[in-house]
């Protein structure tokens, strides 16, 4: 048998690091002569790159569609606000229109309604004595704690008196006295305009 003649093997030199690598083994990369680990550290390096751009994108792409969301809402805020404002100015502008009447009020003529006034004034002798334990020497002392200043003007059509046995009398004078009160009260009022 022809046993072929041995041959000496062929080294090449990576052309990337330099080491001295059998040429069977050399890989072609790129016009380049390179060994099994520069070309895996190539590899990874490409692999690396890729990733840090696809990341980079990644990130883009959020920025983006954050963006987009942030403007969304923006406008449905924007939106919502001028609805709001809308509803507003309409709710005010009817209740302008159906607002409501000043109510007229009428004045209380104490003179005119002797019972009512009678009436606050038991309830201004009633409190008064709750408070400092008698009565009033007079229906002036009620005012202006226990009744109003303006049924001062009242108290002449009442005879208020208080008796010994702590108690007292509140009487509504009669009607022809008062009237006769009143005209001549009117009738100085009237010389003094």
């Amino acid at each position: 048998m022809h046993t072929p003649p041995e041959t000496t093997p062929v080294y090449v030199k990576c052309e990337r690091c330099g080491t001295r690598i059998p040429e069977q083994s050399a890989i072609e990369e790129n016009g380049l002569l390179l060994c099994g680990e520069c070309l895996v550290a190539d590899v990874k390096r490409d692999v690396s790159r890729a990733e840090a751009e696809a990341e980079h994108q990644r990130l883009e792409q959020c920025s983006i569609e954050r963006d987009q969301i942030r403007r969304q809402q923006r406008r449905r805020a924007l939106l919502i606000l001028c609805v709001c404002v809308t509803g507003l100015i309409t709710a005010l502008g009817v209740s302008h229109i159906h607002r409501a009447e000043p109510v007229q009020t009428r004045s209380f003529k104490s003179v005119e309604h002797p019972d009512m006034v009678k009436s606050m004034l038991l309830i201004g002798i009633y409190k008064y004595k709750s408070e400092h334990g008698t009565l009033p020497e007079s229906l002036k002392d009620l005012v202006p704690r226990y009744l109003s200043a303006e049924l001062t003007g009242a108290f002449k059509l009442f005879d208020y008196t208080v008796l010994e046995d702590d108690s007292y009398l509140l009487e509504l004078k009669k009607k022809t006295e008062t009237l006769e009160e009143n005209q001549r009260e009117e009738a100085t009022q009237g010389e003094k305009l």
